[in-house]
């Protein structure tokens, strides 16, 4: 009887104890403040916007850049694939931190650590 519980056990906990659920991360984020090797960047935060739905994900950014594709989550990390420019790798970044009205994101941009702090929309 031990022995069924335990494996109850872990397999709940496999299914259970990701850090992130897609819940967590549905909605509009729009960035705050953007890092990269650890000054602020100097751009306009507020004209970049995440938004995720319950498959897909679209992304604008500061010179009219945008990707637009689906999403799915892997442990800790963020991986996504751009529909709109489909030759680009598929990307992955690193969920810092995700509660109910923030998000932090760590990525590499031109091998430079860069990180991205959004506040959920509305």
């Amino acid at each position: 009887m031990y022995k069924y519980f335990l494996y109850f056990i872990i397999f709940s906990c496999a299914f259970s104890c990701a850090p992130y659920d897609k819940k967590e991360l549905l909605g509009a984020w729009q960035a705050v403040e953007v890092t990269e090797e650890g000054r602020v960047l100097n751009l306009n935060p507020s004209e970049i916007n995440l938004n995720f739905n319950k498959d897909d994900y679209e992304f604008n950014s500061t010179i009219s850049y945008k990707e637009a594709g689906h999403y799915k989550l892997d442990g800790k990390f963020l991986i996504t694939k751009d529909s709109l420019n489909p030759s680009q790798d598929i990307k992955k970044v690193e969920i810092l931190s995700l509660s109910r009205d923030s998000l932090k994101l760590k990525m590499k941009e031109a091998d430079k650590l860069r990180i991205l702090k959004l506040k959920r929309k509305g």
